[in-house]
């Protein structure tokens, strides 16, 4: 009898067990999250790809906050490198944002080779008479001007003249005692009778600009010229120690050994301007277009003065850019003619200013070119004409 009581304790036990489980796993089962599987044409498909991302960043179309945009065009690209520079270290100084761009019309202000391209912009050019970049020029007369307007301000010059190698010429007399056409005759005579040839060959179209710009009748100083060696046919070269007198600019000069340049003063015989030392033209200049905001054009201005105003270091900015400024103000220069142009406008000396643009350069020089073949009256008059 204890035998069959235990056998049905047990199987109860076992049923009881039997039970619990089946409910536990009927309750782990409903609290488990339904999980939506992928159909099979759902499951085929690659999964989407990250867009992709630039590999420069692209530059905001707005300035940094607290800053203000201004957009600079400079049309020679091997000059963009040194611009940026300089115009980068103005803004750092104003919390102004310099940004060089590829086309003109997104500008304000626009850095060009030379004044032919200011005339497309006279109209939507800010005047710069008042400005004190406008001030500090070596000569009024290189500003680009339309009516009474200045419409733009060169930011590089060359300077054109008669340069003679002093160390030859001394034998005979000196630079300064050249001071009127006559003296200059008599220096060539001297020079040629010594066996020495007295001009050496002359690019026509610098030669051209030149005659151009002095201030009388520039046929004597052409034939005196034409007589005593010079001519256009040859290749241009500097002085090598038999050529005492050159017409040339301070861009084509090049520094050789053994040469000491001196500049001619270009009076030609005319009292009020016996202090005048080379011929200077513009050979970059800078405008600033009015369409800008009022904000965009201080800042404009601001940097012209920036550019010429020495700093508190005694240097001027526009230096930087290594160039023969135009301002008063600048020191820099390239070679030994741009530094003895330099030292003469710190004398107190003035310069005249070439009133031929380089684009009018090439008709002038072909009118040269026709006197030297053929120097007649109707020849020369046809060469006035052009200036």
């Amino acid at each position: 009898m204890k035998k069959v009581l235990v056998a049905i304790l047990v199987l109860m036990l076992c049923l009881g067990l039997m039970v619990y489980c089946i409910f536990d796993k009927s309750e782990t089962k409903a609290e488990e999250p339904q999980v939506d599987m992928p159909s099979s044409q759902e499951s085929s498909q690659k999964p989407s790809m990250l867009p992709e991302l630039p590999t420069q960043p692209e530059l905001p179309l707005e300035p940094e906050e607290g800053t203000m945009l201004l957009p600079i065009y400079v049309s020679d690209p091997d000059r963009r490198a040194v611009w940026e520079t300089v115009a980068e270290t103005f803004g750092k100084s104003c919390d102004v944002q310099i940004r060089l761009v590829d086309r003109a019309e997104e500008a304000v202000v626009l850095v060009l080779p030379d004044g032919e391209q200011v005339a497309q912009w006279s109209d939507r050019c800010v005047d710069l008479r008042g400005t004190g970049a406008y001030a500090q020029l070596v000569s009024w007369d290189l500003a680009v001007c339309y009516g009474s307007k200045v419409c733009a301000i060169p930011t590089r010059m060359e300077g054109l003249g008669l340069i003679c190698n002093t160390q030859l010429l001394a034998q005979y007399c000196s630079v300064s005692e050249l001071s009127d056409l006559q003296m200059l005759q008599q220096a060539v005579q001297a020079v040629t009778e010594a066996g020495f040839t007295a001009f050496a060959p002359a690019e026509p179209d610098t030669f051209a600009r030149l005659v151009a710009s002095l201030p009388q009748d520039g046929r004597a100083f052409v034939d005196l010229y034409l007589a005593n060696g010079g001519s256009f046919t040859q290749e241009t070269r500097m002085l090598e120690g038999q050529a005492v007198f050159y017409v040339g600019s301070t861009a084509e000069y090049v520094v050789q050994e053994g040469t000491a340049p001196g500049i001619v003063p270009l009076c030609m015989g005319h009292e009020e301007t016996r202090e005048h030392t080379l011929c200077v033209a513009g050979s970059e200049v800078i405008c600033i277009r009015n369409e800008g905001t009022q904000e965009q054009t201080e800042a404009a201005v601001a940097l012209l003065e920036y550019l010429v105003v020495p700093q508190a270091s005694g240097a001027v900015p526009l230096d930087d850019l290594m160039v023969l400024s135009p301002f008063r103000q600048g020191t820099y220069a390239a070679n030994i003619l741009e530094q003895t142009l330099r030292s003469d406008l710190a004398a107190g000396k003035e310069c005249l200013t070439c009133t031929v643009d380089e684009s009018e350069a090439g008709p002038l020089a072909e009118a040269l070119l026709a006197y030297a073949a053929d120097p007649t009256d109707e020849n020369w008059a046809a060469f006035s004409e052009h200036i």
